[in-house]
């Protein structure tokens, strides 16, 4: 895969779209697209989309190069530059300058190689380097020292080895760079007891820096050593410099300068010592502001006139003018130094630095710049820019547009026009801009001249690490090895992150903002299991002995326990918690404690190697993280409230590794919108038809509604990889499913460009966002909804269980859910935990949960009492009850699962169930027993349905009133495929489709006097496969852009398939095939079914009712909404 760059200069990076961190193995190119790579001081741009230069001087390097999307540094193991320079001097070393977050460049992170004559492709090695963490966002590049033409042809980040070429150069590790810095590089000479808490807010280059407790009377002290003006090999020395803010990146805990700080400073004091005044000619500070400004704040030292202060310290003073306007707000303030000259007869002597003080309305003592404390971006906040929300909340269901900057000005100047379209086009929908990053102070003054119809959402996103890493408090796995980089998730057990996180709303408040919402809110999940560091080991213990705050609850959960906290609502603490899933409340003698004090989580292997305490230990932990996944929830609700706005949440699917419980999550009384991703190709829709409506159900039983992101491209980005007709299609589903909020992201450019049919890469991306929009506001309107069913499937979700996603997929365990789809019956799922909500409206109920209660059983026993009841089970599942504990197989570590196709369950060591028979609650199935291949005998009084009593495979136990149990012998996943036709042609369930002549994946829909069914046809093809990955070649910018080249494609000449369908009355139906236009009658047959043809298609939607006025008139109404279609979608047929 290759990525080409932008034109430069014309068009600059759009770094702040970028929300997910890259995945690894890509290859910028030159050309268009989205890499520019610059010449920087000594070598100069031969022109056109190349990147060829010639190097004129000693020293040549390029701009950073910054990369569209930044890449996790543990995951890099190769950068590859390839590179030809022309003459190479012996001399010559190919140096790369490694940027790690928004971080200033330092010779600590370079690594370099002599370049050799012609062109080959160098290979730095960098993984195992361990101060190689956190987020790459840019590379610099140095090509030797030596003047000649020098050019690059490509620059690759690959997270393991490439395929060899021919002329190939490795460059291995360097052993050092494999050991931790050593004091001598870092710090050999620091004697303050907190200077990692110094250094990580201050960045410095070419100067060697030591922090000292104190130096003639002054505490905290910089020493800084100039460098001589003749480098290595007789190079002139580039100045050495000091940044006073390490980040201009605003975000929680990012060592910058506080946003209120850099507004209202009024005067900058620092305190300097020299041997002589004369080691400081040429230097000077650079005062930094966010505004374009004629006259530069620089301030020279030989221009000054300081204050003597005591034992020889200088103190200098100046005055900043423009204080309180957005354009002067400072960001950083920069010393340089000039190296020394060898003839000095001071060059050795060293620049010490004390009391870096800004002073100003709120800070009248001063800031201090060289401060330890943990960074706060409501710091010198006295006076918000907006002591109140400008805008309101929106009061009707949403259409947002994810990446929107308003105080950009290309893409301000665009927001009229953008509301007055969206005005016309969706009426009754509000309408969000939703930016992401945190915002700069001048969205205040930006938001009260936003439309009337236009609402914003501050979307948040990011905690830094530089302080929390300097201060030992990230969050740890069981091995304690400290998390390198947050990603987009939130750890926040530690009083300190939580600070910087309410910081963050707090200052969005300040500007007028009341709308917030978490990206990708996560507990992190990568490389297994986090949170075993003692913040999160301190919350644990307080949730267990219940001494935290608890979770306030809406009413409405009625789980199988029965606790009245649930279905009254009110506060419940862990215990309560863990009872609503596994039946009873944990007590310390469960984990051999004496006290919950005394609690420790344990590690996957040890609980996969250990006895039945480590495994339930490790039960214990997991739905431990999910509850403190909760309370942060909760935490970022009320934060948000307390200044009148609400707190919605983008949610990865509910999973085990990242914490998530969409259920309580929508129970919590100050949480807002949960916001489901559906990202990826179509086989996701398997989980929104089945599971999404139990998820909706409860939501609505708490008063709230449940939303929908989805992505203009693989995170976001580059060419979609659905045709628009697919992505109406797959909004549709969604919205049918039950979802209420449509949010859709992230955008490229302003909206007069992207909705341009002359710009075709970024209409077409439009494109999708218009059509997903069309079919997910259509749905809604239209009253559009899945049916309701007398069929479910009981399973276990993820809070608690070793079992795979709800959301996207099916396989939970060993559950009938695959077996069912498989034969399109129109069933839901619901958790094993609140099945008492629906045995009321269940005829047949699938029980195969990875375990069960006591309680369960009962339940189900009083339910079969009714006459007409099914239950069906199979093989152990009568047999497993659940004990809290989480069986791992042997050398389990770190599980982690990314693939729909994958399973939690996959990693268990599974019990067969057959030393518990006389414990089943049911006393029909105490003398089955496992006889061979995961068969199970014939019980006794049973009648054997299929197969015979060497071999059974499906058997019913009748009971009194009419009521019977099915008993599979076999579980679901191991039967062939006659004996899964065998087993559903004998249950004879309801289905969306009676037969097809090849596979596909169908949903049926009801509304006000038709029906509706969703065909999708391309199974096979790779852009069907849920998740990320390679098969929806992603990274396709403006250059790569071919509307052919589309991994699910709407049009597909070889896809052509017949499928019969069931219809509620003999008779004439009209049928309408909305995407390609089609309108036809046909007879129902003497069965009452349809035949359907999807001709040339991967997808197709069919709308039928029985012929009358009110057909006709419904295909009049589709044809209407079909033609609002046709800008976007230009395969459509007219």
């Amino acid at each position: 895969m290759t990525i080409r760059p932008t034109p430069f200069p014309v068009i600059a990076l759009l770094l702040t779209a970028t929300i997910l961190v890259c995945g690894a193995d890509v290859v910028f190119t030159p050309g268009e697209g989205d890499l520019r790579v610059e010449a920087a001081a000594g070598m100069t741009h031969k022109g056109g989309k190349t990147w060829d230069f010639k190097a004129t001087n000693f020293d040549p390097y390029t701009k950073p190069v910054r990369f569209p999307s930044p890449f996790l540094a543990n995951e890099v193991k190769i950068i590859s530059i390839e590179l030809e320079k022309n003459e190479p001097a012996a001399k010559d070393r190919l140096e790369l300058w490694l940027i790690l977050g928004n971080r200033k460049i330092t010779a600590s992170q370079r690594l370099s190689t002599p370049i050799a004559q012609g062109r080959h492709r160098y290979l730095f090695e960098v993984g195992g380097i361990l101060w190689f963490t956190g987020d790459l966002t840019a590379i610099r590049i140095d090509p030797g020292t030596s003047p000649g033409d020098v050019s690059i042809k490509q620059i690759g980040i690959f997270s393991s080895a490439p395929t060899p070429e021919k002329n190939d150069i490795l460059v291995p590790i360097d052993a050092s760079s494999s050991l931790p810095p050593s004091p001598s590089a870092v710090a050999s000479a620091d004697t303050f007891k907190d200077a990692a808490l110094v250094r990580c807010k201050i960045a410095s280059g070419h100067l060697d820096t030591d922090i000292l407790a104190d130096y003639r009377n002054e505490a905290k002290v910089l020493k800084l050593q100039r460098r001589s003006s003749t480098g290595p090999e007789g190079n002139k020395a580039s100045p050495g410099t000091v940044d006073l803010a390490a980040s201009t990146r605003v975000r929680p805990l990012a060592p910058v300068i506080p946003p209120y700080v850099g507004l209202n400073a009024e005067k900058f004091s620092v305190r300097m010592w020299v041997a002589s005044p004369a080691v400081l000619t040429g230097s000077s500070f650079n005062i930094e502001t966010t505004g374009r400004i004629a006259r530069p704040l620089i301030f020279h030292l030989v221009d000054a006139t300081p204050e003597q202060g005591a034992d020889g310290w200088l103190v200098f003073s100046w005055e900043l003018p423009d204080a309180g306007q957005l354009s002067r707000q400072i960001i950083n303030i920069r010393l340089t130094i000039p190296p020394a000259k060898k003839q000095e007869p001071d060059a050795s002597t060293p620049v010490f630095l004390a009391r870096p003080l800004l002073f100003g309305k709120g800070f009248e003592d001063g800031y201090d710049l060289l401060n330890t404390d943990a960074p706060l971006l409501t710091t010198g906040m006295v006076a918000p820019l907006a002591p109140a929300p400008v805008r309101p909340l929106p009061v009707r269901d949403t259409l947002t547009l994810g990446g929107y900057e308003i105080h950009k000005a290309d893409m301000r100047e665009s927001i009229p026009a953008l509301a007055a379209f969206m005005q016309k086009e969706f009426p009754d929908w509000d309408f969000v801009l939703a930016p992401v990053w945190t915002p700069p102070l001048s969205v205040a003054k930006e938001l009260p001249n936003l439309p009337g119809n236009i609402f914003f959402q501050f979307q948040k996103t990011r905690i830094d690490t530089a302080w929390l890493s300097a201060a030992g408090r990230m969050p740890k796995n069981a091995q304690g090895q400290s998390l390198d980089s947050f990603g987009n998730s939130v750890l926040a057990t530690d009083p300190a992150t939580q600070a910087g996180l309410k910081s963050e709303i707090d200052y969005a408040a300040s500007l007028g903002i009341n709308n917030f919402k978490q990206i990708d809110y996560v507990w992190p999940w990568w490389k297994g299991r986090w949170g075993y560091d003692e913040a999160s080991v301190a919350a644990y213990r307080e949730d267990l002995s219940e001494t935290d705050e608890g979770l306030s609850l809406l009413p409405g959960l009625a789980p199988t326990s029965g606790n009245k906290k649930f279905s009254d609502g009110g506060v419940i603490h862990f215990r309560d918690y863990y009872e609503y899933y596994h039946g009873f409340r944990p007590k310390p003698a469960d984990l051999g404690l004496q006290e919950w004090a005394h609690y420790k989580p344990v590690s996957e292997r040890t609980a996969a190697k250990g006895s039945d305490i480590e495994k339930r230990n490790l039960g214990v932990f997991i739905l431990l993280y999910h509850y403190e996944w909760l309370r942060q929830a909760q935490r970022f609700g009320r934060w948000a409230k307390a200044h009148g706005g609400a707190h919605g949440f983008t949610l990865n699917p509910e999973d085990l590794g990242n914490g998530g419980d969409f259920v309580f999550l929508s129970f919590l009384a100050d949480a807002g919108t949960p916001y489901i991703e559906y990202f990826g190709g179509p086989s996701v829709l398997r989980g929104a038809w089945h599971n999404l409506p139990f998820y909706v159900e409860k939501a609505s039983r708490a008063g709230k509604k449940l939303a929908l992101i989805l992505e203009k491209g693989q995170a976001g980005h580059g060419q979609h990889y659905f045709d628009p007709e697919i992505n109406y299609l797959y909004a549709f589903e969604t919205a049918a499913a039950g979802l209420r909020n449509y949010h859709n992201e992230w955008i490229e450019s302003n909206w007069r460009r992207m909705s341009d049919p002359k710009n075709e890469y970024l209409y077409d991306r439009w494109s999708n966002w218009m059509t997903g929009a069309l079919g997910f506001t259509f749905a809604r309107e239209k009253q559009i909804r899945r049916p309701e069913t007398r069929v479910y499937n009981i399973a276990v979700r993820s809070p608690g269980y070793y079992v795979g996603s709800w959301i996207t997929g099916l396989k939970q365990g060993r559950s009938f859910g695959p077996l069912l789809d498989a034969a399109h019956v129109d069933y839901k799922q619901w958790e094993r935990a609140s099945m008492p909500e629906i045995l009321n409206k269940a005829d047949v109920l699938f029980y195969a949960p990875l375990s069960g209660t006591a309680k369960d059983w009962e339940l189900l026993r009083t339910w079969l009492s009714q006459r007409g009841k099914t239950l069906v089970t199979h093989t152990n599942i009568p047999f497993l009850f659940d004990n809290g504990q989480a069986r791992l197989a042997a050398n389990a570590e770190n599980v982690t699962y990314t693939d729909i196709e994958k399973c939690y369950s996959d990693f268990l060591d599974q019990e067969n169930g057959a030393a518990s028979r006389k414990a089943a609650v049911f006393p029909e199935f105490r003398e089955a027993r496992p006889i061979s291949n995961d068969v199970w005998s014939p019980i006794p009084g049973a009648r054997i349905l299929l197969g015979d009593a060497q071999n059974p495979l499906l058997s019913e136990i009748a009971l009194p009133g009419g009521s019977r149990i099915h008993y599979l012998h076999k579980a679901p996943q191991n039967l062939d495929e006659k004996e899964r036709a065998r087993v559903m042609e004998h249950w004879n369930l309801p289905r969306a489709v009676v037969s097809s002549d090849a596979p596909v994946m169908a949903h049926h829909y009801k509304m006000p006097g038709a029906d509706v069914l969703n065909v999708w046809t391309g199974l096979d093809k790779p852009g069907f496969k849920g998740g990320y990955g390679p098969h929806l070649l992603p990274k396709r910018g403006a250059r790569e852009f071919d509307r052919k080249k589309r991994p699910y494609p709407w049009r597909d000449e070889t896809k052509n398939v017949t499928i019969e369908i069931p219809v509620s009355e003999a008779g004439e139906w009209r049928v309408y095939a909305f995407l390609s236009g089609g309108e036809f009658l046909q007879n129902a047959t003497a069965q009452n079914t349809l035949r359907l043809n999807v001709d040339g298609a991967l997808a197709e939607q069919f709308y039928y009712a029985k012929e009358g006025p009110a057909a006709r008139e419904l295909v009049s109404i589709l044809k209407k909404h079909r033609e609002r279609l046709f800008p976007w979608c230009p395969d459509m047929p007219h």
